[in-house]
């Protein structure tokens, strides 16, 4: 009988202890998991994924420019050493896109980053095309990409450059559209 209670009461202290070492490194292991996987993702250029951590037990949200983005940010995630479930809510973000055309008048469409922005393209076209009706459809959406401000300046001197067309800004890409006067003038346009 002795046995038996030396048993019972060693379990129930074993027990104790176990609770007790869980409780109290649990918050240690979800805080390490968390920021080895953040890391993880910040090392893999993930800077739009949002990385939270319920004991070992990893979510990721936020936005990604492509599908095999979302599939990266899982893999990254699977193999960080102490993760046990990735639960993966990553989403593809629409692209930023941003259209200016010139044919009867000039015509600004599209995404730009604030409202300095928004205003200062309309200025901008109706400098360049004096002589031109600048009309706009423009929409503030932040987190645009590096540089992109940029590449709608550009935008605008190259469609000065051609009779009729558009250009187009895609996140980080340009394509142009239309008609110019001359080979030269699509020439000079090319080795820009």
């Amino acid at each position: 009988m002795n046995r038996l209670i030396t048993l019972v009461i060693g379990l129930a202290l074993l027990w104790a202890l176990f609770e007790y070492g869980a409780r109290t490194a649990a918050p240690v292991i979800q805080a390490d998991v968390q920021e080895r996987t953040e890391t993880a993702a910040a090392s893999a250029g993930l800077d739009g994924v949002i990385v939270s951590a319920d004991g070992r037990d990893v979510s990721l949200s936020g936005s990604v420019s492509s599908v095999a983005q979302v599939g990266l940010a899982r893999d990254t995630a699977i193999a960080v050493r102490g993760v046990r479930i990735v639960n993966n809510e990553v989403m593809v973000a629409e692209p930023y896109h941003t259209q200016f055309c010139k044919d009867s008048g000039i015509l600004l469409t599209g995404d730009v980053s604030d409202a300095d922005a928004e205003m200062a393209f309309p200025e901008r076209a109706a400098d360049i095309f004096r002589y031109w009706q600048v009309e706009e459809d423009l929409d503030i959406r932040p987190e645009s990409p590096e540089g992109f401000r940029r590449f709608m300046d550009q935008a605008l001197i190259e469609l000065g450059q051609l009779d009729e067309g558009c250009i187009t800004l895609t996140d980080r890409s340009l394509s142009i559209r239309g008609s110019m006067r001359s080979a030269r003038a699509v020439e000079l346009m090319k080795a820009r």
